[in-house]
């Protein structure tokens, strides 16, 4: 029974000196090592219980096992080190190469949600409530050739149907590493600060109506920013308002501009890219402003139906925005404001002046549960349609802040809300003329890897 503590020996000693050989600061070789300790405790624990008797059938099936484990692991490592190549986990799954200027990184996003609404006297149905999968994405983010040269595939499975797309990103960029970049490709429009924040990140359960009404949406084009200690900057030509996954010869604009810039009047950038104020994070400010503005090819019609056919609709949004965090509490807000115009000579024509408006409000009853409202307004200057008025309040849970967190809230409708507003995908119907106090109640767990 001897010869198994002989073959232990002789493999603890080969690993040992296969250590040896590979340099002692990388971490691949540290964990051999600690492996090899480990085993070498082990016998040594084995012989002390029973002298030369030691070496049961049962121990020795164990021990050929971990020693197989052993070598597995250092050819694994051995034939990394050989290729340069590192992987493992760094806030997400990736792969590098060792001069780090090749580097892929695997994240992705899961969002189930329950949604209820009731609608007083429907034509259709007064409840209805369901389950969805609301986002399902795969994303694919790093760099090549060097540091600088960055880019980001995000793909997402259709809410209704399952079919997969290339969702908000898409794009590659330079980074001269003196504050300014370029950016090509696919990517959300740097207009409203509620859209362009990831939705990995939402404060509710869902953007507010009023964002999904003056949104600029997804788009393609070249985006130029700057980004210093206290300034952020960007400016964007692009395709024109939700232009993602159009062909060049789709007509849309004649031209399409969006510029975005946000101060940061104390604080860490880190902590606004979302609403929520975590205890642990500090205090900040950061006040924003934007511009979208396009035009539209002749005969490509307009957002309401009929009221824009054959028109070359100007459209102009402007929006001001404020966030503060207090370490534990946060209050934010943002205001809308959009000109529609057409200029066809018809009795058609038509030239709206639209406004909306949000603020909302969160406080961390303990370091996981966070308790908020908000308010949201619109008027979308059409005769005869109500201005939109909602308000939502609810509750979030949060394992590891947004990367697991269950999301719960309640909205209540004070007006009608018409077509304008509704939104599907935010769990809200249109109502009929004259309909108002509109219930929702959304509930979503949400998972990042």
């Amino acid at each position: 029974m001897h010869r198994y503590a002989v073959a232990v020996t002789v493999v603890m000693s080969a690993g040992t000196a296969m250590a040896a050989d590979i340099p002692p600061n990388n971490d691949s070789v540290a964990e051999l090592r600690a492996l090899v300790t480990d085993l070498q405790k082990q016998v040594d624990t084995l012989k002390a219980q029973n002298n030369d008797n030691w070496l049961t059938e049962q121990r020795s099936s164990e021990i050929r096992g971990l020693v197989q484990d052993v070598l597995a692991d250092a050819d694994t490592r051995a034939s990394l080190l050989q290729s340069g190549t590192m992987a493992g986990w760094d806030k997400g799954f990736f792969l590098m190469s060792a001069d780090g200027n090749f580097k892929l990184n695997v994240f992705g996003q899961l969002q189930v949600r329950y949604v209820y609404n009731h609608q007083d006297e429907s034509p259709t149905d007064d409840n209805r409530a369901g389950f969805e999968i609301r986002r399902a994405k795969v994303g694919f983010k790093g760099n090549v050739v060097d540091p600088s040269w960055q880019y980001e595939v995000l793909l997402a499975a259709d809410r209704t149907n399952g079919n997969v797309q290339l969702e908000d990103n898409g794009w590659i960029m330079k980074d001269f590493e003196n504050g300014w970049k370029i950016k090509v490709g696919q990517m959300k429009a740097p207009f409203l600060r509620e859209e362009v924040l990831s939705s990995t990140r939402l404060f509710a359960v869902e953007r507010t109506l009023v964002n999904s009404f003056f949104t600029a949406g997804t788009v393609q084009g070249v985006q130029v920013g700057w980004e210093g200690d206290k300034l952020h900057a960007y400016g964007m030509y692009n395709d024109g308002n939700n232009s993602k996954n159009t062909s060049w010869s789709a007509e849309d604009t004649e031209f399409s501009f969006s510029g975005r810039a946000d101060y940061l009047v104390n604080g860490d950038w880190k902590n606004f890219q979302d609403y929520d104020s975590f205890p642990d994070e500090g205090k900040g400010m950061v006040i924003g402003g934007a511009v979208n503005w396009s035009k539209q090819e002749f005969g490509t019609g307009g957002p309401l139906p009929g009221a824009f056919n054959n028109a070359e609709v100007d459209n102009l949004g402007l929006t001001a925005d404020v966030t503060v965090k207090f370490g534990g509490a946060s209050i934010a807000g943002a205001v809308m404001y959009r000109k529609l115009e057409t200029d066809t000579g018809s009795p058609a024509d038509l030239d709206l002046s639209q406004w909306g408006f949000f603020v909302r409000g969160g406080y961390f009853i303990a370091d996981s549960w966070e308790l908020y409202a908000q308010y949201e307004w619109g008027d979308n200057d059409v005769p005869g349609d109500e201005n939109l008025s909602v308000i939502t309040i609810g509750a979030n849970k949060y394992w590891a802040k947004h990367g697991l967190k269950w999301q719960t809230d309640f909205g209540y409708g004070l007006n009608q809300v018409n077509a304008s507003w509704a939104q599907d995908s935010a769990g809200w119907r249109t109502d009929a003329p004259g309909q108002d106090g509109q219930i929702v109640v959304r509930s979503q767990l949400q998972l990042l890897f």
